[in-house]
């Protein structure tokens, strides 16, 4: 549960990320990622913001199965979020934007 709370707070974070000097992100580990996030949400750009919070949504998501999280944690197995900090890591605010449009684009070819 911790580790999902974890997860939802790094969304909240990434969500307000903006672009100037091109920062990524350190998906290595939870702290480095955490770190590299604040250093993104320090050069917010407020022209990206909206669709950066949108693209880090559908980034985030696509790579968690909600089914296997909830069953997870009926049987008290903290759900593992390390897939996320790895799909994520480099990541400037362009590719996270670029990305999600890409999941979008799977996700309509696939219907």
């Amino acid at each position: 549960m911790k580790k999902l709370q974890v997860v939802l707070l790094v969304l909240m974070a990434v969500m307000v990320l903006g672009c100037s000097n091109e920062p990524t992100l350190d998906g290595s580990s939870e702290e480095a990622f955490k770190a590299s996030a604040e250093k993104m949400i320090a050069s917010v750009d407020d022209a990206k913001k909206k669709s950066l919070q949108e693209a880090v949504a559908v980034v985030v998501f696509a790579q968690l199965n909600l089914k296997k999280m909830v069953q997870d944690m009926s049987a008290g197995i903290e759900p593992k979020v390390d897939k996320i900090y790895k799909e994520m890591d480099g990541m400037t605010a362009d590719d996270i934007i670029k990305r999600s449009k890409e999941i979008i684009a799977e996700r309509k070819a696939k219907k």
